[in-house]
């Protein structure tokens, strides 16, 4: 894959390692909210918990009790879209809107130290492994990802091809990064500082953030935190929630969305991956008149559990935003998971 090429990554591909996608998370959150409620000070309380006394206990939201915002949500999720949608809906709410954010952190950051690409119980103490015999890694699309670019490269030749590789991540999960980064160092043998080079080439956004940075990364204005945040606590989980980015905030003057849609204007070629084609998000992404596309370019993709219908609507959607010819854009059916985008179209 020597192309210049742009992923749009959405939930559905970090379900592959076992992440929640949107309707699991919400229930995850309405559960860990509601479990903050079950604990007395007889006994040790979660970071979630603490979280919200420290919330409480500093007079963050002005005199707004902080079981207000709680509760709410609780109720709320059941009929909700996705937890994103939720605090969208109830944009101008900042009890709602903190207490959502830390529940999302609390709780992707516990699925990370879950999922495939977690902790096993004798794998070496270090944060960065990961165990590449699991089935489930082994299966995973970001295998794929990785085989296309790599195929037939010496780390030189590498060089250039990750130059040309654009990652969008709708997601606040570091699956993607803590995949790459450690599967460098298993593969080619790099250090962890040459491992940091490589990744450093490739243009990595997130438009709604993460829940941290990992260490590696070295970021100066962003808190770190290990994949799975396993020793996180509770005044941690507060500062790391100033991560996280709603809907209604990204809609503002986010530069994170102008990065995806240079990104995109530049790309010979688009996939999306586990990506729900969420009206807001697909307008986030779209190259505004002033940007000049590359006309005619493929676009590949999932639909998962999407119906013909709906697919066909999407492929208009498309070709219409992102300057290309119907016969361009190759949707793959509703049965049709992640890995087949690479099977497909990218490794021959």
């Amino acid at each position: 894959m020597r192309q210049n090429t742009a992923f749009v990554i959405g939930a559905g591909a970090s379900n592959d390692f076992g992440l929640p996608v949107g309707d699991t998370l919400k229930t995850n959150i309405a559960q860990a909210l509601k479990q903050t409620e079950r604990q007395d000070d007889a006994v040790q309380k979660d970071r979630l918990t603490v979280a919200l006394r420290l919330v409480e206990q500093a007079n963050m939201l002005l005199g707004q009790p902080v079981f207000k915002g709680t509760q709410r949500i609780i109720v709320g999720m059941p009929t909700a879209e996705s937890i994103d949608n939720f605090v969208h809906q109830h944009r101008g709410d900042p009890c709602i809107e903190l207490v959502a954010k830390m529940a999302i952190v609390h709780c992707i950051l516990k699925a990370e130290h879950e999922s495939s690409l977690g902790p096993s119980p004798n794998a070496p103490a270090d944060p960065e492994y990961v165990d590449f015999t699991k089935d489930q890694n082994q299966s995973a699309w970001i295998v794929g990802l990785f085989k296309a670019v790599t195929q037939g490269a010496t780390p030189h030749e590498l060089e250039e091809r990750l130059r040309n590789l654009s990652l969008i991540i709708f997601n606040y999960d570091r699956c993607v990064e803590h995949f790459l980064f450690s599967v460098f160092k298993t593969h080619y043998g790099f250090t962890s500082a040459k491992a940091k080079h490589f990744m450093d080439l490739i243009t990595i956004i997130h438009p709604y953030g993460t829940v941290g940075a990992l260490p590696w990364m070295e970021h100066e204005s962003a808190a770190t935190v290990a994949f799975g945040g396993r020793q996180l606590r509770g005044p941690d989980l507060l500062h790391l929630a100033s991560n996280i980015r709603t809907f209604t905030e990204s809609s503002e003057n986010n530069d994170n969305f102008v990065k995806a849609q240079l990104a995109i204007t530049n790309a010979d070629a688009i996939a999306f991956l586990g990506f729900a084609f969420h009206p807001l998000n697909m307008r986030g992404i779209m190259p505004t008149s002033e940007m000049t596309q590359n006309e005619g370019r493929d676009v590949f993709g999932t639909a998962y559990g999407v119906s013909d219908f709906q697919r066909q609507r999407i492929m208009h959607e498309i070709s219409q935003s992102f300057k290309t010819t119907k016969d361009k854009v190759h949707l793959l059916r509703g049965s049709e998971k992640c890995p087949s985008v690479f099977t497909e179209f990218f490794l021959r």
